[in-house]
């Protein structure tokens, strides 16, 4: 019995390409959803924090999302890296939309972390 390789490559070519699309879409949601968060943190400032706060019932998972969205695709971008190394491909022409939207989201969760602070320093006093 012969195993056809290129039909090997072709499931697992097409499974990292599901993946990406996968991370592209968390991380693009995620993006919005901390774009979201930013602007309901200085329209609402400290009722934000209330347990019965419509902002807060945003924020937060917001926040959650966000998180795990940068790990999941951090996971697969590591892993499309270690798979197109060992095909021998061009790694960042395959990956550079999934790093500038890791980058991205990186920044607006530092933008998020940093006016949180703000609100939370003039909230409290």
């Amino acid at each position: 019995m012969k195993i056809n390789q290129n039909s090997i490559n072709l499931k697992s070519d097409r499974i990292f390409l599901f993946l990406k699309r996968v991370a592209r879409i968390v991380l693009t949601t995620s993006s919005i959803l901390l774009i979201l968060s930013i602007i309901s943190l200085l329209v609402y400032g400290g009722e934000c924090y209330s347990v019965y706060s419509n902002a807060g019932f945003i924020i937060w998972p917001a926040v959650i999302v966000s998180i795990y969205s940068i790990v999941y695709s951090l996971l697969i971008i590591i892993t499309f890296l270690i798979y197109k190394a060992y095909k021998r491909h061009l790694i960042w022409s395959t990956i550079k939309n999934e790093i500038l939207f890791l980058i991205l989201t990186g920044l607006l969760m530092t933008i998020f972390y940093f006016v949180n602070r703000y609100i939370i320093e003039n909230y409290w006093r």
